[in-house]
């Protein structure tokens, strides 16, 4: 592949002043033939100095407030949209009995309980029959028999 061809001007050319860029390199006319510019680099020079800090200036105005706009105006308010009509769904199935679970174990023989407390006192029964004695006075052999109640007196 060859290199690309330059096209270089052919009127207004003065000499020692015009020049033609190509391909970021510069080409100058120097009054019969156009002669490739190299670049010579010198040294870099030490860094200058920093300048002192300027002054600061005055504080500028503060410019007048701008007027409050009037208040817009409220918009209308949208319709109400139509209510959707949804369908009730069927009423699903019933589901099947589960199974009976195994019996449990019989549990451990639990601690005797407490003495209970004691019960009320029962009722009194009613008075027997009464029978009289009759008393002799005798010794303690005598014989004593029914009948009327027996008299303390004395003995006869």
């Amino acid at each position: 592949m060859s290199p690309p061809a330059i096209n270089f001007p052919t009127s207004g050319l003065t000499a020692n002043v015009t020049t033609y860029v190509f391909n970021g390199r510069t080409w100058l006319w120097t009054g019969y033939a156009w002669k490739l510019q190299t670049v010579v680099a010198g040294y870099t020079g030490s860094l200058g100095y920093s300048g002192s800090q300027g002054y600061t200036g005055s504080i500028g105005y503060t410019g007048s407030v701008g007027f409050v706009g009037s208040v817009g105006y409220t918009g209308s308010i949208g319709y109400t949209g139509s209510v959707g009509v949804g369908y009730g769904g069927s009423r699903g199935f019933d589901g099947s009995v589960g199974f009976t679970g195994s019996l449990g174990y019989t549990g451990s023989k639990g601690n005797p309980g407490n003495d209970g407390s004691q019960g009320p006192t029962g009722y009194t029964g009613s008075i027997g029959a009464t029978t009289a004695y009759v008393f002799d006075g005798g010794d303690p052999t005598s014989n004593y028999s029914g009948g009327p109640a027996f008299d303390c007196g004395g003995i006869t």
